[in-house]
């Protein structure tokens, strides 16, 4: 689920971490649900690089001048809050 407020962005998924990633470990770290499907989608090229997206994400915050991620996890959720880059301007 994404909601979008005036100054940030909230995107909240139902489950928590999954298999041997732990709150130490991530960002950093991967664990796939499925792994013959995420093996299919770099397959097929949607994705090009395992565990990369999140560090994307980050990357093109810091580039725009956005706040890092503010990250919420708990044992049935995983929220990710992004922030605007400042108030002169609308920046998500």
């Amino acid at each position: 689920m994404v909601n979008h407020f005036t100054d940030r962005l909230e995107i909240h998924n139902p489950g928590g971490l999954y298999g041997d990633l732990t709150r130490e470990r991530f960002p950093h770290g991967t664990a796939y649900r499925n792994p013959i499907l995420a093996e299919a989608a770099k397959t097929l090229g949607f994705v090009n690089r395992f565990g990369r997206g999140i560090a994307i994400a980050e990357s093109e915050l810091q580039r725009n001048g956005n706040p890092t991620i503010q990250w919420d996890i708990g044992a049935n959720h995983l929220a990710a809050i992004v922030r605007g880059a400042n108030e002169d301007r609308h920046v998500l």
